[in-house]
């Protein structure tokens, strides 16, 4: 779990994704990139600012870290970020750990855990197809 508080921008221009604008001597940029960038130096070729307490208008460094997008997809799927069907964080993140674990099948998980079938197939369908190295790298996310 996250130990410090969001820090929210006061001012700025808040976007419908959630992110916070901020502007100054004739440019924009938004408020957690340029926090993350006070704290780690530039953004890296490739990478995004991922919000691991998933409020895009967070700018507390220890919440941002330099993601790939796929990276960022996985995290929004494992947070209940995206889809029509959100799954509960509790539930995912029993799913998770057990599909993590391997010790039994997606019936068994699906059982023991109070879900359909098909919810756990999901989730792992998610894990397969946002794979980043292996899948106990996931562990690494703060909402599963």
């Amino acid at each position: 779990m996250l130990e410090k508080p969001c820090r929210l921008v006061i001012g700025g221009h808040a976007k419908q994704s959630g992110h916070v604008a901020i502007s100054g001597g004739g440019v924009t940029e938004y408020a957690h990139r340029v926090a993350l960038e006070q704290e780690i130096g530039p953004i890296p070729d490739g990478k995004m600012v991922m919000h691991l307490c998933n409020n895009p208008a967070c700018t507390e460094p220890s919440h941002l870290k330099c993601g790939t997008h796929a990276e960022n997809m996985l995290y929004m799927k494992l947070c209940g970020r995206s889809g029509s069907k959100r799954i509960p964080v509790s539930v995912r993140s029993v799913v998770l750990k057990r599909l993590q674990e391997g010790n039994l099948n997606h019936k068994q998980i699906a059982a023991e855990v109070g879900v359909s079938w098909g919810c756990v197939r999901k989730l792992n369908a998610t894990l397969k197809r946002y794979a980043i190295g292996n899948r106990n790298q996931t562990s690494l996310f703060d909402c599963v």
